[in-house]
């Protein structure tokens, strides 16, 4: 009963949860987030860098007091590879499926550094994990309207239920 909740809660709003249960209800369930991304995604269509975003994220590196120079040359590595690497300068437009790639590539970098024994590693996955909040924001600001907005909203979570439900998917496995 415990894993019904988890995975009916890890469903997208307006979708029937799965009755399966175990790894092919978690992968019903992670199919069905998929689909709610793809319709927001597909609603929102391009992702336009704005001032708002361009100004926070060096500013938010440059705060990181817990971080030494070398941390915060890092953490912006992290952000060159996934972030301006993928995005075209003189036009500051990407695909919203590219947009969602970035967040998804900046969320592994919260959940690697997060798991370091390294305290260094783990203060620098706050700061990534507060860049992927501004990054999350600016997809938002490209919706068209307040419903494509909340469907985003909605998927993102989604997909943070079921990255729980999965991470006590694989502990139970591991116990048992």
């Amino acid at each position: 009963e415990l894993q019904r909740t988890a995975i009916a809660r890890a469903t997208p709003a307006g979708t029937i949860p799965t009755r399966t249960l175990g790894r092919e209800g978690i992968e019903e369930t992670a199919n069905a987030v998929s689909d709610a991304y793809r319709v927001a995604l597909d609603k929102i269509g391009t992702v336009k860098l704005d001032q708002q975003f361009l100004n926070s994220s060096p500013q938010i590196v440059q705060r990181a007091v817990a971080l030494n120079p070398q941390q915060k040359a890092d953490v912006a590595n992290v952000v060159e590879q996934v972030i301006s690497s993928r995005v075209n300068p003189s036009q500051g437009v990407i695909t919203a499926d590219i947009a969602k790639t970035i967040d998804s590539d900046l969320g592994s970098y919260v959940r690697e550094f997060s798991r370091s024994s390294q305290a260094s590693e783990r203060q620098a996955a706050g700061v990534v994990r507060e860049i992927q909040s501004q990054w999350r924001d600016l997809i938002r600001r490209n919706a068209p309207d307040t419903a494509t907005a909340n469907m985003l909203d909605d998927a993102n979570r989604a997909v943070a239920n079921l990255l729980r439900v999965e991470k006590a998917s694989i502990k139970s496995g591991s116990q048992g």
